[in-house]
């Protein structure tokens, strides 16, 4: 976000996400864009089969890296978004930017502490998508009580940490469809890479690459 004050001109997504990831020089000006939630859509389509179009999410966070992924999800026809923060301010400020923006689109939010509203969230829900950065380190307790996705046998669960986290785990446990971040990475970086050269990436080449570092 502290980029934008320099950047010139700016994608649709660029612009609603009203964050910046991926600049490119043109003509002597700066051109933005947002990778991170195209990186995500293709991912959840990748490993789940599901398509942004009448999806229905649930969010845990809402900071930039939610940002991206609730922005291009309603710009994509999402039908509803409920965001579970752990303030409610900041998810309430996302959840008016989007009624404005997007008349048509369902949103509601929620205390991820709020463990009874978080459970009617989830049972509503196609997909759940934990966007906070807690888990990144390997001590870190779970975000929110994971059991609140119990109340959804089908949900699909998607971490964006890149690596085995508490949440997965217990999904893992409990046999609710999930995966890691990796793939978000790899979109984005995909995404980034056209951005930049106007060339597809070599996708394959890039997910080698991933998985030799994992």
């Amino acid at each position: 976000q502290s980029i934008i004050q320099f950047i010139d001109n700016f994608t649709e997504i660029g612009k609603l996400c009203n964050s910046i990831n991926t600049v490119r020089i043109e003509n002597g000006k700066l051109y933005g864009t947002s990778t991170d939630g195209e990186g995500l859509a293709k991912a959840v389509e990748g490993h789940f089969g599901m398509k942004a179009e009448n999806l229905k999410i649930t969010f845990a966070g809402a900071g930039g890296a939610a940002q991206s992924g609730v922005w291009f999800f309603a710009y994509k026809g999402a039908k509803k978004i409920n965001i579970c923060n752990r303030t409610l301010e900041k998810a309430q400020q996302m959840s008016d930017a989007l009624k404005k923006a997007f008349p048509a689109l369902e949103t509601e939010v929620c205390l991820m502490s709020d463990f009874e509203k978080m459970q009617s969230f989830i049972a509503d829900s196609d997909l759940f998508i934990q966007a906070t950065s807690v888990g990144l380190k390997d001590d870190d307790p779970p975000p929110f009580d994971p059991a609140v996705l119990d109340a959804n046998k089908n949900i699909c669960v998607y971490d964006l940490i890149y690596k085995e986290t508490k949440i997965l785990k217990y999904c893992r446990e409990k046999n609710i469809r999930c995966a890691d971040g990796s793939n978000m990475l790899l979109g984005q970086g995909a995404a980034a890479f056209k951005f930049w050269t106007k060339l597809e990436a070599p996708e394959n080449i890039m997910k080698q690459a991933l998985e030799e570092l994992k």
